[in-house]
């Protein structure tokens, strides 16, 4: 169960302003996606797409999003070793609460919402500098795990390689400024120049978020890291070898898990709200290049989506209603009516 914030930890406008924020950015996305996936499932083979979606029994929706829910407590465990690194007394209910939260805001583009961490993790004496640091490394650990995963369908099929490359040239440029004293004090010296007082701030905000997260970068903290970063991902990816399996297709385990890692190495460099649109399209033209018809694509892709980010985007919806207080005046509403 996640823990309320205490009244004397509440921040009313900030913690009201977030709320709406999240809302908003919910509300677009969830009918974006929904216009989006309706004209897809609509056109597919004259609605065999939504045909094939109802051959896919609860059980199995269950089991699928149990393995994303795996993946999600996995990835907390990783952040909670940020946090004892840094020696912040976080709550671990009350840590798991605003981690889950994040989640509410994962459509945001390259999942900057998640942030949102850090406006809780402040109440409890956690500079932002250091809690955004987290993040930025939390992100380098799984774009590392994902395009490790990302490599056994580049390998079936090279065409896609393109993704890889992008992927590893933008991670070996960020840990290059993450570890470089040499480029953070040039880097240094080019914002000291800069005139407009609203850049330069910004500017030395990214530097010293860059600095702290060199601190979380160790050789030994990268591999654990990583090595949780490839079996939390590596749990969502294996679903998709379920899913499709449930199809009536066969499919190579490993290749289903290349397939589900490139499209979100798609969707994160797309930097579209969630990846949607580009990693559904990655996804299910890599499903129909390895054998799946149509129909049995699209019901693959879009159950692998709903049973991993949109599973995510309500349980940190719910878990922010529950933070903010507000499930329970839900519940008591909706028992009057």
């Amino acid at each position: 169960m996640v823990q309320r914030i205490d009244k004397e930890d509440k921040d009313p406008r900030l913690l009201e302003s977030t709320l709406r924020f999240s809302y908003k950015a919910i509300v677009v996305s969830v009918v974006a996606a929904i216009a989006g996936y309706g004209i897809w499932l609509l056109a597919t083979d004259s609605g065999d797409g939504l045909k094939a979606i109802t051959q896919f029994s609860p059980w199995l929706v269950l089991w699928v999003s149990l393995l994303s829910i795996a993946n999600y407590l996995l990835r907390f465990f990783r952040w909670q070793g940020f946090l004892r690194q840094g020696d912040y007394a976080v709550p671990p209910l009350k840590s798991l609460g605003y981690y889950l939260a994040g989640f509410a805001l994962t459509t945001t583009p390259g999942k900057a919402g998640e942030a949102v961490r850090s406006l809780y993790l402040e109440k409890h004496q956690v500079p932002v500098t250091n809690s955004l640091a987290m993040l930025v490394v939390e992100r380098v650990q799984d774009l590392l795990a994902v395009l490790l995963l990302a490599s056994f369908a580049i390998l079936r099929f090279p065409e896609y390689a393109a993704f890889g490359y992008a992927a590893l040239v933008l991670l070996s440029g960020l840990i290059f400024l993450m570890l470089s004293q040499k480029c953070q004090h040039l880097a240094e010296k080019i914002i000291n120049r800069i005139p407009i007082s609203w850049v330069n701030r910004l500017g030395f905000r990214v530097l010293d978020i860059l600095k702290q997260s060199n601190q979380l970068l160790g050789p030994v903290r990268l591999l654990q890291g990583l090595l949780i970063g490839i079996i939390a991902w590596g749990l969502e990816a294996l679903a998709l070898g379920i899913i499709v399996e449930a199809t009536g297709n066969t499919i190579d385990y490993s290749l289903a898990a290349g397939i589900y890692a490139l499209a979100m190495l798609a969707g994160a460099l797309s930097f579209l709200p969630g990846g949607l649109g580009s990693a559904e399209a990655v996804m299910y033209g890599l499903l129909l290049a390895s054998g799946v018809d149509s129909a049995n694509a699209t019901a693959a892709t879009l159950i692998s989506r709903l049973t991993t980010l949109w599973l995510a985007v309500v349980i940190g919806l719910i878990t922010l209603l529950i933070i903010h207080g507000k499930l329970p005046q839900i519940i008591r509403r909706k028992s009057y009516e």
